[in-house]
């Protein structure tokens, strides 16, 4: 059997935001370790990552009030009161982390060493990742190309973990395994020699526990909505779950001991909610004094649907029976604009107000 590597992309360490704590990171690597899979990154990934923890920050303080972040610098003992300060500790921070990853996770970081006329050829002759829509797709391409001639060089079997749409007809083309996620490689590899008791446990019980999970899920009252729409004020509540519908389960781990698996499953969720908020048509900004001032207010009834992942341990026991009760949903707050696509029926009424910004 060929050695196997495993190559992740960019997006993956940005959709587990810089972090590798995680159930499902972490068992990601637990199972790479039991079956002696190399872990690999291109030098490009590396350096995308380095300038995507930034950004990544920088955008997100963006949108944070000034004196909230005042009030973080001083409980976290930064004299200075900016928000560059605290950009530049929180990149050093995320950035030690990314380091200290690959360092104990003993990830290869391989060098883009290819024949450059196949990225010349392949930009002007629009091949895969290039297409019309994404013309300067020249990482991507590194990224392939480098990652081909390693699977050549070395004689291996690779994966490649990303979910860039851009990636897929490359990787048919030169018949390479490529996944959106890393539970699916940990479900391929789990799935290669199964606890087949429990398999079967499984795959009776699927349909019920694909209910279950469901139903509880919307049981539950502790999601948030919110809007940074009408300069974040916009109050919400009256939040109900609608409909939860189980897109894609996956199984990361298998426990005989406590004859259980845990499973991560994608969740869309479909929630409805009351959303009050200045009408910005009356809105008008004092300068001077930084305030903004409205004479009438929209209330909205809205309607959104939102995607998430939740961790859930489903439980066998002697009778036949299972529970799917000990769930984990990774997200529980979700953003949501003021739109058509989201407001089902919107009222107005004269309500005089300020706010300061």
């Amino acid at each position: 059997m060929k050695n196997r590597v495993v190559f992740l992309d960019t997006n993956i360490f940005e959709s587990a935001k810089f972090s590798y704590e995680s159930d499902n990171f972490l068992r990601f690597l637990e199972i790479c370790e039991e079956k002696g899979i190399q872990l690999c990154i291109t030098d490009i990934v590396q350096k995308e990552v380095y300038k995507r923890i930034y950004f990544n920050i920088k955008e997100e303080l963006e949108r944070v009030n000034k004196n909230f972040i005042k009030l973080i610098l001083s409980n976290i003992g930064v004299s200075a009161e900016s928000k560059a300060k605290l950009t530049e500790q929180l990149v050093d921070k995320l950035t030690n982390d990314f380091d200290d990853f690959l360092s104990d996770y003993d990830v290869e970081v391989i060098k883009s060493d290819f024949d450059q006329v196949l990225l010349i050829d392949s930009y002007f002759d629009i091949k895969s990742p290039f297409s019309e829509q994404k013309k300067e797709e020249f990482p991507d391409a590194i990224i392939l190309l480098t990652i081909k001639k390693y699977i050549e060089d070395n004689d291996i079997e690779a994966y490649i973990i990303s979910n860039d749409s851009g990636f897929k007809k490359f990787c048919d083309q030169n018949d390479i395994c490529l996944y959106s996620k890393l539970s699916d490689v940990t479900h391929k590899l789990n799935m290669e020699d199964p606890n087949q008791e429990l398999k079967e446990l499984y795959e009776i019980h699927l349909d019920d526990i694909k209910y279950s999970i469901g139903e509880n899920i919307k049981s539950q009252d502790d999601f948030i909505l919110y809007s940074y729409d009408s300069i974040d004020e916009v109050y919400v509540d009256d939040i109900a779950v609608r409909d939860v519908v189980v897109d894609k389960l996956d199984i990361i781990q298998f426990d005989t001991d406590e004859n259980s698996l845990q499973l991560e499953v994608d969740i869309t969720i479909e929630f409805s909610a009351n959303a009050s908020y200045p009408d910005e048509d009356t809105m008008m900004h004092d300068k001077e004094d930084g305030v903004y001032y409205y004479g009438m207010k929209n209330h909205a009834n809205i309607e959104t649907t939102q995607k998430t992942t939740c961790i859930v341990v489903v439980s066998f026991f002697e009778d036949n029976t299972f529970s799917a009760d000990e769930i984990d949903i990774q997200d529980k707050e979700f953003e949501f604009s003021l739109d058509d696509k989201t407001i089902v029926k919107l009222e107005q009424d004269e309500n005089f107000g300020s706010f300061k910004w």
